[in-house]
């Protein structure tokens, strides 16, 4: 699953708002006792991120 962002400075000395930066995280899922390995993530939890 990814996060895209943008952060966005705002107006000041007369200078317009404009984008700051901007990124993205990865988040993946790990099961309990999977030794650090990744797993595809379950019907339940793609449900409940929808």
């Amino acid at each position: 699953m990814t996060f895209g962002f943008d952060v966005w400075g705002e107006e000041t000395a007369g200078r317009p708002r404009q984008l700051a930066a901007s990124g993205r995280c990865t988040v993946v899922h790990v099961p309990q006792r999977a030794d650090r390995a990744s797993a595809p993530w379950s019907a339940e939890s793609i449900t409940a991120f929808t």
